[in-house]
């Protein structure tokens, strides 16, 4: 006779299986599950990362050599696209700018933005509407690449290479007069759907693997600018006696007061010593004294003088041309009364 199963066995077994789903249930919902190690990978080059060099990349031996070959051709200058000129630490620094520097269908004038010239500081760029370029938040290597509108152009270049031969894409714009486009970093996604082959060098080939390790790296450190290098004795001797002789020439001919000549070697030497506002003063001097020779040097004209003025001053002329004056003069300021002289040529 067959034997009856256990049913005491058989609730113990499904409570278990229960048991076992819940527990699982609870750990994918916890959160404690660690996060990939693949995770922002498309973000940014994690390997980059995890490789960057302990000491500081140099902006001059090493930087500035890439950016010479592979981007100075088209930003380095003054309207270089978006304004962006990689020339010059300051001009990295600067960052981009959405208005063109030449443009034709603008009625008035713009502001000027030359570099160097215009603003002293990022600050002031920033006053200027200029967008930056590199990370200007916490300094940490992951985020410095993260919020670096240069690193995601570079980027977005390697991830859609152009081809090596053969013709450029037709979506690649290249006229003088094309749309600007000069994203920042809140519209860079939106940029990167909409034109995934615009990225820089734009038109060219992209990087190749050491000169875009070269740039990634140095701008996942911050993108750190040599430290600008001091001038030597000897040109530092140089330049003082640049500023003397022209100080010294200048002095001579402010004295003298022929403004004209001062002017000029004081000019010079403001070329040398912008901060100088002994000379600054002075230029100033010589200027005004020469605006008012030229407005007390202003002669009127023929036709601001009084009757009398212009014939005194026109049979003077043609005395001094040793022209015979009576017949010009008589046309000129007599009346005519009859028929004219048959022997004079009017």
């Amino acid at each position: 006779m067959k034997q009856a199963g256990n049913p005491c066995s058989a609730w113990h077994t499904l409570l278990l299986a229960c048991a076992t789903f819940i527990i699982l249930g609870l750990a994918a919902c916890s959160g404690t599950m660690q996060t990939a190690p693949t995770e922002g990978q498309t973000a940014v080059d994690l390997e980059l990362l995890l490789s960057l060099p302990a000491q500081d990349i140099s902006y001059q031996s090493q930087v500035r050599p890439v950016l010479g070959r592979r981007c100075v051709v088209c930003h380095g200058c003054y309207d270089a696209p978006c304004q962006l000129k990689l020339s010059s630490p300051e001009g990295i620094e600067r960052g981009a700018n959405k208005n063109k520097v030449y443009d034709g269908a603008r009625i008035l004038a713009a502001e000027p933005t030359r570099l160097f010239i215009d603003a002293k500081s990022t600050e002031q760029w920033r006053k200027k509407n200029f967008h930056t370029v590199l990370n200007e938040g916490t300094q940490e290597p992951r985020q410095n690449l993260e919020n670096s509108v240069m690193y995601h152009m570079l980027r977005l270049k390697q991830r859609h290479p152009q081809p090596r031969v053969g013709m450029l894409p037709d979506n690649l714009e290249l006229g003088l007069n094309r749309k600007q486009t000069c994203a920042t970093l809140a519209e860079f996604d939106d940029f990167a759907r909409q034109h995934p082959d615009w990225g820089m060098p734009y038109g060219m080939p992209n990087l190749d693997d050491a000169e875009y390790r070269t740039l990634v790296q140095w701008l996942a450190q911050g993108a750190p600018m040599d430290p600008p290098a001091s001038a030597d004795d000897p040109a530092r001797q140089r330049i003082e006696q640049m500023k003397l002789f022209y100080r010294r020439h200048g002095d001579t001919y402010f004295n003298q007061q022929n403004w004209r000549r001062a002017l000029t070697y004081y000019e010079r030497y403001h070329v040398i010593d912008p901060d100088s506002l002994e000379i600054k003063r002075k230029i100033t001097i010589c200027r005004d004294k020469l605006s008012e020779l030229s407005a007390a040097s202003e002669k009127p004209s023929l036709a601001q003088k009084t009757p009398d003025e212009m014939r005194d001053q026109v049979k003077r002329l043609l005395e001094e041309s040793g022209t015979e004056s009576t017949w010009i003069m008589q046309y000129l300021f007599e009346e005519q009364s009859g028929e004219k002289d048959s022997e004079t040529p009017w």
